[in-house]
């Protein structure tokens, strides 16, 4: 009882094992053992989880959802888990979403259109509801347009200066 007590689940397991191959036939202890190894169990689980909790606040997202994957199939049915790896699944996407627009905005600050386009498009196909990468993609694309009117001014403008020096 002290062991259970202090929730050393597997000394008292062993214990109870031990107990059960001396008295084979005594309900108690086959009572008593089935209730260690769920509580056990429910103690791996809460652990787990506290775990997974731990990895998604610190923003490793795939360690949080490998965790929970494997969580799930140990207790299928589970909805404290199920929540949390969708809540893990929504994070990683808004995370990836906050990164793709921080790299476009990169880009287009560095007059890399045509990278920022490729990145805006991609990241438009997997959030076609959210509004700031539109905005974004319209204004890459309108950069673009100048940056290809002037550099065919610009070449123009060394044409016009090459004739006039012939």
């Amino acid at each position: 009882r002290s062991l259970w007590t202090l929730q050393k689940y597997s000394d008292c397991i062993r214990l109870l094992s031990d107990l059960q191959e001396e008295f084979p036939g005594e309900e108690e202890i086959l009572r008593l053992l089935e209730t260690a190894r769920d509580e056990e169990a429910e103690q791996g689980r809460r652990q787990s989880l506290e775990k997974a909790r731990s990895l998604l606040a610190a923003g490793r997202h795939q360690e949080s959802i490998a965790l929970l994957l494997e969580l799930q199939k140990q207790f299928p049915a589970d909805n404290e888990i199920a929540i949390l790896l969708d809540e893990a699944h929504v994070d990683q996407a808004s995370q990836r979403r906050l990164q793709g627009l921080g790299e476009a905005r990169r880009l287009l600050a560095g007059r890399r259109c045509d990278e920022c386009i490729i990145l805006l498009t991609r990241l438009q196909q997997e959030f076609p509801n959210e509004s700031e990468i539109a905005k974004l993609l319209e204004a890459a694309r309108e950069a673009e347009v100048n940056q290809r009117r002037q550099q065919h001014v610009a070449k123009a403008r060394k044409l016009l200066v090459a004739r006039r020096y012939e």
